[in-house]
Order: C-alpha cells, then structure tokens, then sequence
C-alpha cells in the first residue's frame, strides 16, 4: 500500500502543477471526470478511498453507502410509500429525502420525526420514527451491526481528499487540483461511536426517474453514512 500511496503522491503533485484544467464535461461529475481523465494510472485508487471537494463548500462526505433493512431486506420502498413526501411539481410523485442524526430529531414531510438509534444489545442501528407529539410509531428498521462492520472492512483503509478550485473561462468550466490528505481509517468502533453522537448522519435519497422509460419509477440512490470535512480526524488518522 505504501508504494501506491507514494505513486499517487506523484501524480497529484503533477496534476497540481498542471494548474487549471478544461474540464472534459459539464454539469454534475465534470470535476471527477477531469481528474481521472488527467490521472495517468486509474489502478492506484483501486485500494484507495479518493474524494475531491471543492474549497468554500460544507458539503458532508460520504463514508459509505447501504440501505436499511428489516429482515434482512431492504426496507426503503415501504419508507417512501408510508412517511415520504410529495414534490411541489404538479405530478404527484412521491419521495423520501433526508438526513437523520442520533442527537436530535429530524422533521420529515411536516408529519414525522426521525431519528438514529444506536444499540448495543440488539447490536443494531435503529431508525427510530416518532409523530409531531414524539409519540414512537416505529422502531424496526435499520442497520445490522454484522452488516455495517463487513462493509466497514471492505472499505479502504486509506482516504486521499483532494481539494480543488473551479474557475469559469469562456464559459467552460476549468478546474485547479491545488492540495490534498492523506487519512487512515480508525476502528468500528469509533464508527459507531461517531454515529451516537451525531457527528455521522445518514442521508435519505430515495427518488423518482425524471424521464424516459422509467419516469416516476422509484429511483433508489441508496442511503449514505456521512461525516464533514472538519470532522475527519474523529474517524480518521490523519
């Protein structure tokens, strides 16, 4: 691992002083698209957990994404149909997006409250759901302890967070890969630790195809644990 930390290193030194680069694509994705096009050895984060962000944004970062489940299937289409939302788009489509933590309460559709749970006993995350009067509706869904450490341990070890400039030039976005971190990942436990506390949240994204064949079919983008920038040390070595 150390040989292709070192290999990388070079090539996002290079990179670097490459300066602004046209980006190859607009719109969403054509900051990634750009660095993996000017990356001239893609196998070097195959072992390797590479994120860009760009500098003056809070964005969080995802740590990893899974579905909740209820046994042991996944249990998002019933979120959806029961505690989602309609669009304010004139076609009734109906969607669940949200961020969840375990510190406090998170209004969903103006009706529900959600929040995490951790357990220890059960050795499960919960997603607990309450009225507006925090009377429990349900407990039941969520993330297997099994479940969560298996992907934690497949996930790479390492996370290189790349940061970045955008610059506009003749209407085509340009990009400036200006500096980047090197991070080794801490144990489960502090993982689950980070959740209880609220510093990682998940992330809802449960939406609808917005055209061609599968418009208004449910469009699962799968649920995201997430953490900020700033908070990396907390599950991170840097």
């Amino acid at each position: 691992m150390q040989e292709e930390l070192e290999k990388l290193e070079q090539e996002l030194k290079r990179i670097k002083n490459l300066g602004y680069i046209k980006g190859v694509k607009n719109g969403k994705g054509g900051e990634l698209a750009t660095f993996f096009k000017n990356l001239n050895d893609s196998s070097l984060c195959c072992k390797i957990d590479l994120k860009l962000k760009r500098d003056f944004t809070n964005n969080y970062i995802t740590i990893f994404s899974v579905n909740p489940e209820y046994k042991g299937k996944s249990d998002v289409v019933r979120l959806k149909d029961k505690y989602g939302y309609f669009e304010n788009n004139g076609k009734r489509r109906r969607v669940l997006k949200a961020s969840v933590q375990a510190n406090y309460s998170t209004l969903v559709s103006n009706r529900f409250l959600f929040k995490l749970k951790v357990d220890y006993e059960q050795e499960k995350v919960f997603l607990a759901i309450y009225d507006r009067n925090f009377q429990l509706l349900e407990c039941k869904v969520g993330w297997a302890f099994s479940l969560l450490r298996e992907i934690y341990a497949k996930k790479c070890k390492y996370l290189v967070l790349i940061k970045s400039w955008e610059q506009t030039i003749k209407k085509v976005k340009h990009y400036k890969y200006y500096d980047y971190y090197v991070w080794h990942l801490k144990s489960f436990e502090e993982f689950l630790k980070l959740i209880e506390d609220g510093t990682i949240r998940v992330t809802f994204k449960i939406d609808v195809y917005r055209k061609g064949p599968k418009e208004g079919e449910i469009f699962d983008r799968c649920v995201s644990f997430e953490i900020q920038e700033l908070e990396l040390e907390r599950l991170y070595s840097k």
